[in-house]
């Protein structure tokens, strides 16, 4: 690509950019890239927003966290050169999410992704790499713990204490 290309395609993101930043309310104030906490949330619920907004910077993208948009709603995380926002389920139901995000502004595109299934993947899927880099009577006694792995993700679902 030749640079004079390349500074549209640079000129064209930006203005993108903007835009989709022209969607948040004027009152919000926070750093890209930073995590805002929720206390009204689950640390559950916190860490899995942790968790995808590492993932998003880590490809490169901006993000922001508890996201107000003009009307009012807030948004788990926003990421605005995609016009995505992705929404974290913990204790909220699906149906009581899809109620929430009919007030998003309609042009982003929304993603539901549930705490459980986030990090039962996440540390479940490295649990599985690291037993399956063993061999013999070491790979078949970290495979019979993976009940334990999966029970202490039981516990922290059932206590909302955390």
């Amino acid at each position: 690509m030749r640079l004079k290309e390349f500074k549209m395609v640079n000129i064209k993101k930006q203005h993108r950019m903007n835009e989709a930043m022209g969607l948040l309310s004027s009152s919000f104030r926070t750093d890209k890239n930073s995590v805002r906490i929720n206390t009204n949330n689950t640390l559950i619920h916190e860490i899995s927003k942790l968790i995808i907004m590492y993932r998003e910077i880590k490809k490169k993208k901006t993000v922001y966290s508890e996201a107000i948009f003009k009307n009012g709603s807030r948004a788990d995380i926003f990421i605005p050169e995609d016009y995505r926002v992705i929404e974290v389920l913990h204790s909220e139901t699906e149906k009581e999410a899809l109620a929430k995000i009919k007030a998003y502004p309609e042009e982003l595109d929304i993603i539901l992704t549930k705490t459980e299934d986030l990090l039962r993947r996440t540390f479940y899927d490295k649990y599985m790499d690291w037993v399956n880099s063993y061999k013999g009577t070491a790979h078949s006694v970290l495979l019979g713990k993976v009940g334990n792995v999966l029970s202490i993700f039981d516990e922290v679902f059932r206590n909302d204490n955390y």
